[in-house]
């Protein structure tokens, strides 16, 4: 269903006419595909997927509900705990402990948010709501532990944070060299 914020606005397209950026466009996918690389992730199960929804409470009528707000059907799958915090691997990943259906709205508010404080964002105004994922997600953590443990030791963690560094300034090169052939 379609609905208002789904809806192209004629100005979007002004994104369009300014220079794209390699480096300011890229960057935070680098980061994040560093990060999903080291981060633990738990092996598919479809039974256990259905009892994670179960407990969260989040279907009805068949369908996927956000956890957040409790009222939008899930598009996407929210990390409680993000991936990368200050351009470093948190060590949280793709884990049952760390994956909850949400909306894009509430999975946009959230942002890089830890879950806890998103919450009280998206839930301000609504404070029944917001005790009501406290509880849900507290119960849904306590049942599938999530540690926030890298799966690398540190001194490969370093070897990989310079990689990182070599591949992000050859993004800037590229940005620079672009504008001053453009210039």
């Amino acid at each position: 269903m379609l609905q208002i914020g789904d809806r192209m606005k004629k100005e979007s397209i002004k994104t369009h006419f300014r220079r794209y950026r390699i480096y300011s466009k890229r960057s935070t996918t680098i980061n994040h595909a560093f990060a999903s690389a080291v981060a633990p992730s738990d092996k598919y199960s479809a039974a256990r997927i259905d009892e994670i929804l179960c407990q969260l409470d989040c279907v009805r009528e068949g369908k996927i509900i956000c956890v957040y707000c409790g009222v939008r059907e899930a598009q996407t799958w929210d990390h409680l705990y993000p991936l990368v915090k200050a351009s470093r691997p948190t060590g949280h990943g793709h884990t049952y402990g760390n994956l909850v259906p949400s909306c894009k709205d509430c999975n946009s508010t959230k942002g890089n948010r830890d879950w806890s404080d998103a919450n009280l964002v998206i839930n301000a105004q609504n404070p029944d709501q917001a005790i009501r994922v406290h509880r849900l997600i507290s119960l849904h953590l306590a049942a599938h532990k999530t540690s926030g443990n890298c799966l690398i030791s540190q001194e490969l963690m370093s070897v990989l944070e310079d990689m990182k560094a070599q591949i992000i300034q050859i993004m800037r090169n590229a940005d620079e060299l672009i504008d001053k052939h453009l210039a």
